[in-house]
């Protein structure tokens, strides 16, 4: 016997039923998000624990979109789907009318198209705030170390963070606790 999740809620502003067909995007609209009676079972068939349960709903391009419901019923699960940290059981996501996971895919890979905001701080405390600023875009390649520092000084420095030396989130100045939080 699986367990049935509590029900998230999407802005009824943007949910359709699942016998209408998906809006195609606007002119050159890149982002929307088609999700097609996907379900995430933890676990086995038979004796999992069923995080998502058949959802269908579309986000438009360009649109901001709100899930809402209780703990525990599959909203983050949903989108970490998307984003391409967990599988599906079945169903589909498509990006643009691109397949991101589905039959024969069953988790999307991960891509600079897609992001997901944690929902606790994912600040490296032992770090400093210019390092974790300019953690991404050296892990992924984009930029040397130098060049990471000098960007996140100057993004730092456009919020009213001037940072001159190294400190780390814990002991950060008043006028950069909202942006190293």
């Amino acid at each position: 016997m699986t367990s049935e999740p509590a029900a998230a809620y999407v802005d009824s502003s943007l949910a359709r039923p699942a016998s209408s067909p998906a809006p195609k995007p606007a002119g050159s609209a890149k982002g929307q998000i088609r999700i097609e009676d996907v379900v995430k079972i933890y676990g086995s068939q038979a004796t999992g624990i069923r995080a998502v349960d058949n959802c269908t709903f579309d986000v438009p391009a360009g649109k901001i979109t709100v899930v809402v419901g209780p703990s525990g019923c599959g909203k983050t699960t949903l989108l970490n789907a998307i984003a391409g940290f967990h599988s599906i059981s079945s169903g589909t996501i498509r990006l643009d009318d691109e397949v991101l996971c589905g039959p024969g895919r069953a988790k999307a890979e991960p891509g600079p198209d897609r992001i997901v905001v944690f929902q606790n701080g994912a600040l490296f405390p032992w770090k400093t705030i210019i390092d974790n600023v300019a953690f991404g875009p050296m892990v992924q390649g984009r930029l040397n170390r130098k060049q990471a520092n000098e960007k996140a000084r100057i993004m730092l420095a456009m919020r009213g963070c001037a940072i001159s030396r190294a400190i780390t989130p814990a002991r950060s100045p008043p006028a950069c606790a909202g942006e190293s939080r």
